[in-house]
């Protein structure tokens, strides 16, 4: 292929990507994407940057002043983040278009690396990645931004080790510091950005064991360096994912056997998908594991017997399709359930897990239709062919992308396809609540602490939707539930126990749990407003009033907090420190351009005794 042809390839590859993911363009942001963007208060300064790169695995929330939400360090993917929150702010689309490009430029490398490899079919291989209906959920997913970045990384990093020790030469070249330079420096990159890279050094030795037969000491030793820098980042992973996510409990608690399991049945269904892409869904139904079960042996052992076979078929096949499946395996071995992570307490398997793992299982693919149709089939019909099948896959694709274009549409297809999902039961009924469907809400939590009853989360989620509904008694029956279970992890409860306490007149209960909720989130000033709130109704005046004082000297931008200091002050007869509480309020409301509370202040002023 010459270069134009390259150049019109690469083109279209670009082209059929972008149209094919032409809905995702359109799509919302879901999940998981406010913490990661819009409610990620370090992208919004020049400081926060600092926080990226020196503060890992937290991440300051917008909407819980002093509250960090838990996430990987991956500072890239932040600073990427970052990059684009001073270009387009909180609008989703380019996040969108960031992330179709990313993927197209992820296809051509994909192509570039099998061709350098000179692996046939290395086109349609390409392609196919670029299209497959798998990889919709890390293009689609703004959160995913970390696969497409680890992606490009990992395989620059390969292209600059393929310079510095090709796998057509029996060792790397003397004095080849710059490419393998490159290639370290990338791979450091990739870790940054997801750290599932920590696998590439493994998978170049495959590559170059297929290509060579034997490994050198020179090449064991630059790919050990490797290994250390990943290893260090991986731990750090682990680590972040066990004691700050939460990947840790009985959940997790898994023989080595239960463990084998997981993985094998991972494998086979990551390659029935590739094979057969139906039934996608964004949350996959979990299956138990009992190892005293003979036939859920059948994934591990079937597994071994096909990569056994490749070994004592490498004469006849050469050792090609044995390293596919050494690359397959070790690519996904960090999603294969040997290290906790925290999705496994709803499913051991996500599309997104196989992004790069899919590359050497597609590559076989492509490499065995093109060897078992050349000079058997003209070139006019294999190029239909293979036009045929890129146009399916990039037409499932484009059907599904349309899944991820808001949370409401994709967890009703995740409930379509796993109606017993706990999780998407959860996030619907939020979803829904928050457009008034109250009555839908109700019932769908109801039915997600029916499928898991100690789902915290859920319970909690139920006590607020019945809260909305009016029924109060039943909704403290549900927080008193978990407030039993679970104080520590949804230290929200206490603020809602009090608010719905105040609601039903309670002001002792209301201002004990008050009380409770200042105590564990001491930074922030709604929940000391509801404790100041609520001694004011229960006839603590002097108290409610040091209490707001203390919410405006943590928060002086709270008009509300000035206007109950006002009303306040007026009550014992202040009138002047008053009038200048009210005017302050009033000057907080016509910044923010809140007319209605400014009419409402300049009422309240008025009624003041004159001066």
């Amino acid at each position: 292929m010459n270069t134009r042809e390259r150049w019109l390839v690469s083109a279209l590859l670009v082209l059929a990507t972008v149209a094919a993911y032409l809905p995702a363009l359109g799509g919302a942001f879901i999940w998981d994407d406010d913490s990661h963007v819009t409610d990620n208060l370090a992208l919004r300064s020049l400081d926060g940057l600092r926080t990226i790169w020196l503060q890992p695995g937290l991440v300051p929330s917008a909407e819980r002043p002093g509250v960090f939400t838990p996430t990987q360090y991956y500072p890239l993917l932040q600073t990427a983040f970052w990059i684009e929150y001073q270009l387009w702010g909180p609008r989703p689309f380019g996040y969108h278009l960031v992330s179709v490009l990313l993927h197209a430029l992820v296809a051509l490398l994909v192509w570039a690396v099998l061709r350098r490899l000179r692996v046939p079919g290395a086109p349609l291989a390409a392609f196919a990645f670029a299209l497959h209906p798998v990889h919709v959920e890390s293009v689609a997913w703004i959160t995913e931004h970390k696969n497409l970045l680890a992606g490009a990384f990992t395989l620059g990093a390969a292209l600059c080790y393929f310079r510095f020790s090709p796998p057509e030469e029996d060792g790397p070249r003397e004095g080849a510091r710059g490419p393998y330079t490159a290639a370290l420096l990338l791979y450091v990159a990739a870790m940054f950005s997801k750290t599932v890279a920590v696998t590439l050094p493994a998978a170049l030795a495959v590559v170059l064991w297929w290509k060579r037969g034997r490994l050198r000491a020179a090449d064991l030793r630059a790919l050990g360096a490797m290994s250390a820098a990943g290893a260090l980042l991986a731990a750090m992973t682990v680590a972040i994912e066990k004691f700050v996510a939460g990947a840790g409990g009985a959940e997790w608690h898994l023989s080595f056997a239960q463990r084998i399991l997981i993985a094998g049945r991972a494998l086979c269904f990551y390659a029935g998908k590739l094979l057969w892409p139906a039934g996608q869904a964004f949350v996959y139904p979990q299956w138990k594991v009992d190892a005293s079960q003979p036939a859920q042996w059948l994934f591990p052992l079937g597994f071994l017997a096909a990569a056994f076979l490749c070994w004592t078929q490498r004469g006849r096949w050469g050792r090609g399709p044995l390293a596919a499946l050494l690359l397959f395996a070790g690519t996904l071995l960090p999603a294969l359930g040997f290290v906790d992570f925290y999705t496994m307490r709803f499913s051991y398997v996500a599309d997104h897990y196989q992004y790069l793992g899919s590359v050497s299982l597609l590559a076989l693919f492509a490499a065995i239709l093109a060897v078992a149709t050349a000079g058997r089939i003209g070139p006019a019909l294999r190029t239909a062919g293979a036009a045929a099948l890129v146009l399916t896959l990039g037409a499932l694709t484009w059907n599904r992308a349309h899944v991820f274009r808001s949370n409401e549409a994709l967890w009703r297809d995740t409930l379509a396809k796993n109606p017993e999902c706990w999780f998407a039961l959860n996030n619907l009924a939020l979803e829904v609540k928050s457009t008034g469907r109250v009555d839908e809400a109700v019932a769908l939590l109801r039915e997600a602490v029916r499928v898991r009853p100690g789902y915290h989360a859920g319970r909690y989620n139920l006590a607020l939707a019945l809260e909305a509904r009016g029924q109060l008694e039943e909704a403290a029956r549900e927080l008193q539930v978990v407030l039993g279970q679970d104080q520590e992890l949804y230290a929200d409860l206490y603020y809602q126990m009090g608010l719905l306490r105040a609601r039903q007149g309670r002001w002792d209960e209301a201002i004990a749990a008050h009380r409770r909720s200042v105590l564990m989130y001491p930074e922030r000033p709604e929940n000391r407003s509801a404790l100041a709130a609520a001694l004011a109704n229960a006839g603590h005046p002097a108290e409610a009033l040091q209490t707001y004082r203390d919410v405006v000297a943590r928060a002086p931008h709270l008009t509300d907090a000035h206007y109950n200091i006002g009303l306040l002050l007026a009550a014992q007869g202040r009138t002047e420190e008053a009038r200048r509480s009210l005017q302050r309020a009033l000057a907080l409301a016509e910044e923010q351009g809140n007319a209605p509370l400014a009419d409402w202040v300049r009422g309240r002023i008025a009624q003041l005794p004159p001066r």
